[in-house]
């Protein structure tokens, strides 16, 4: 289900992320977005509750610091963090005010973070997932409206910058509509043709203010 790794290539232009600085990716999986911040000279950290997600990033980005450990107790000093992702994850969140609270404890003062979220008003949810009772249940799997998650990062007290639709969609049927002959730049921002309250998914672009 992954993307492949340039994919994640538009979250670290859209963080601006910087040679030296620390980088953590929450719930890592097996570390396409670490490989993204080390490419970019990032000091790389990911965690992932999972044990065989921690395993293959260990494998495949052995150059960052990868842990097994929960979004809601995460293993790293206050403000330690200059920029950080969670990229399809917080929806899945058991206690998504304990992981938010979290990331803005270890984000430092001007931090920048980039989430990737659900949306919870696309026709896909509303009918396939509610009316028809395919939502992942057992995965914990969620949405929220623009406006909720909004609402949801302004009470973590973070502030949101910019929110755009999930551009690696842009990008996908631009190659189907091309036959495969011609993919699309994953570095260009697209808005699309729907309003932003109908997209797929969100990108949050957020930062913890200075003190």
């Amino acid at each position: 289900y992954l993307r492949p790794l340039a994919a994640y290539a538009i979250y670290a232009r859209l963080l601006d992320l910087q040679p030296g600085e620390p980088f953590l990716d929450v719930a890592c999986g097996p570390g396409l977005m670490l490989r993204q911040a080390l490419a970019a000279g990032c000091i790389a950290h990911g965690i992932d509750i999972s044990d065989q997600a921690i395993a293959m990033a260990r494998d495949y980005v052995p150059a960052a610091d990868t842990r097994q450990a929960n979004a809601q107790a995460l293993p790293f000093a206050d403000g330690a963090m200059a920029a950080i992702t969670c990229l399809g994850s917080l929806e899945r969140m058991l206690d998504l005010e304990a992981v938010l609270r979290e990331i803005h404890r270890v984000c430092r003062p001007d931090g920048r973070c980039c989430f990737l979220v659900r949306n919870s008003e696309t026709f896909s949810w509303k009918f396939l997932m509610e009316k028809l009772g395919l939502r992942n249940k057992a995965g914990h799997q969620g949405a929220n409206s623009l406006s909720a998650w909004t609402a949801i990062f302004e009470q973590s007290g973070f502030v949101v910058d910019q929110v755009l639709p999930d551009q690696w969609p842009f990008v996908r049927w631009g190659q189907v509509f091309s036959l495969g002959l011609h993919t699309p730049d994953p570095l260009r921002i697209r808005h699309g043709l729907k309003p932003l309250r109908g997209a797929y998914e969100f990108i949050f672009l957020l930062h913890k203010p200075a003190l």
